[in-house]
């Protein structure tokens, strides 16, 4: 679920605001259902409206705030989370590695 404040990236080119596949932006606000979001572009300065099938989080940010979490946790509790993870793997197995 993507929220306020995240890194996302571009899944396509918007060559009218010069923003390509992979450009990085922060979302600023979300609209109710999760399917529209304004997202602030950098460079160039943008804040463009852009639904689910455009962006995707951040894979590098996301990596880092899960690290961030599973520090703040007890020790066994950051088993359990990578107890999760290696179901979801196997869940998922097109996705793993």
């Amino acid at each position: 679920m993507i929220k306020e404040l995240d890194i996302v990236t571009l899944t396509r080119d918007l060559e009218e605001h010069e923003l390509h596949k992979g450009s990085h932006g922060t979302v600023v606000h979300c609209y109710d259902g999760g399917q529209g979001f304004e997202v602030e572009f950098i460079e160039p300065p943008h804040v463009l409206t852009l639904n689910l099938s455009d962006i995707k989080l951040d894979k590098a940010t996301l990596q880092t705030q899960v690290t961030k979490l599973i520090d703040s946790l007890p020790e066994d509790a950051a088993v359990e989370v990578r107890d999760f993870a290696e179901f979801l793997m196997q869940k998922y197995p097109s996705k793993a590695g």
